[in-house]
């Protein structure tokens, strides 16, 4: 068995979270995360987009970067990327190599590290052994006690918008969920912060006043959107005129507006060039997140899974010519379900729902029940994702829409299968 398998096959049960193991296990490992440069990056959406705008603006200014996201969207080592570049599987092997005894160890003194935590562990190993100038680290679910949050002094801390998910674990209140993911907050280490509601941003400055952290923030009123539509974004923020985005959605704007403020900080670090910066901005993708996967038929994906995200979506719609939406469907059970899929049946035409490859799937039944609370538009079941996927291309004509939405772990599976079909 080789160690990648091992690590895939390695539990991560959703219980209550501390970074107890995942501490022990680094400080075994030399605490790799302590011996780079790193940012630290949490919030509810816009944590990946964030972190491949800085990831290529570095890129592009000639940096070696480090980056840790997740979930995965093709395989287990998209997580752990240098310059874009996943980590290959001999580069993982030779990492997990001297993860594993440890582990075994631990196991024995029940110390359980997840699969998650390993996954945590090897990146900043990694990182550390090939000499990145920075690493840029998002949270897995929270902060307070994500796995992440064993840095003892990363260069920042930045929060993209914070709405209402993964309530069950995280809190029932924006206020609660604002205190957990501000566990990330460094003593005198900056925070950057995307423009928040009241109740979170006060939340937040708490904790920062509690940690002598100094807040940069910006209004959205400071953001001048010059174009936006199916290609992108095209805004001017303080200093920087008519940056350009090829990630769909205003949204997307505000996003890239947050990096260029941590950017420019940043400059304290590094040696940054303006046009190299905006350069890479305009590079930046991100998977499954408004992406175009096909113009011929034209399908759409987008891994919103929460209640702000499906907002988002919706907004965006708009900005695409269709006649009728076909949409595929399906979310953890864990989630708004009832908020979501009322506001997505106001908009489908056709639903084709199937389930996910997860313990927290809902159950396909369920899923239905709730649309037909909703729509009176015809609804197909399918609990095959590959026969879903086939389904909604069956239905749609030249002229429509195909829009598969609803969770990252869905839209794994969906994008590797029409990237292979033919």
């Amino acid at each position: 068995m080789t160690y990648i398998k091992w690590l895939i096959e390695r539990k991560t049960p959703m219980v209550d979270f501390t970074v107890e193991n995942v501490a022990f296990l680094l400080e075994k490992l030399n605490n790799p995360q302590d011996r780079i440069k790193t940012i630290h990056i949490s919030g509810t959406n816009g944590k990946g987009s964030l972190v491949f705008y800085l990831e290529n603006a570095l890129f592009f200014n000639n940096y070696k970067v480090g980056t840790f996201t997740s979930p995965y969207m093709t395989d287990i080592n998209d997580s752990i990327e240098i310059n874009g570049q996943k980590i290959s599987n001999e580069d993982y092997e030779n990492v997990l190599a001297k993860i594993y005894p440890i582990v075994l160890e631990m196991d024995k003194i029940n110390k359980y590290v997840t699969g998650f935590e390993i996954q945590v562990a090897a990146a900043f190993l990694y990182f550390y052994e090939k000499k990145v100038d920075v690493a840029i680290i998002e949270v897995g679910m929270g902060g307070r006690f994500d796995a992440t949050n064993v840095m003892k002094s990363p260069l920042l801390s930045a929060f993209t918008s914070i709405s209402l998910d993964h309530a069950n674990l995280l809190g029932k209140t924006l206020k609660e969920i604002a205190w957990n993911k501000g566990g990330i907050i460094k003593k005198s280490r900056p925070t950057f912060l995307y423009p928040q509601k009241d109740e979170v941003y006060k939340e937040l400055k708490e904790i920062a006043d509690g940690n002598n952290s100094e807040i940069y923030k910006f209004d959205f009123s400071e953001i001048n959107i010059i174009n936006e539509d199916i290609n992108g974004n095209e805004f001017s923020f303080r200093e920087y005129k008519n940056v350009r985005t090829s990630l769909i959605g205003r949204h997307q704007a505000y996003n890239a507006s947050l990096a260029l403020s941590i950017l420019s900080y940043l400059k304290n670090f590094f040696v940054l060039d303006d046009e190299k910066i905006r350069q890479g901005i305009y590079k930046t993708t991100n998977p499954a997140r408004l992406e175009i996967i096909s113009d011929k038929p034209l399908i759409l994906m987008d891994g919103s899974h929460n209640e702000e995200s499906i907002n988002s979506l919706i907004s965006n719609l708009d900005k695409f010519n269709y006649e009728k939406l076909i949409l595929g469907f399906s979310i953890l059970r864990d989630k708004e379900r009832e908020k979501i899929i009322k506001k997505l049946a106001k908009y489908a035409d056709t639903v084709v729902l199937t389930e996910i490859d997860s313990d927290r799937k809902s159950d396909i039944n369920d899923l239905c029940n709730i649309f037909k609370s909703y729509t009176d538009k015809k609804i197909y079941m399918e609990t095959d994702i590959e026969k879903a996927v086939n389904k909604t291309l069956e239905l749609s004509s030249k002229k429509d829409l195909i829009l598969w939405c609803g969770s990252l772990y869905l839209m794994k599976d969906i994008r590797h299968f029409l990237k292979n079909h033919k």
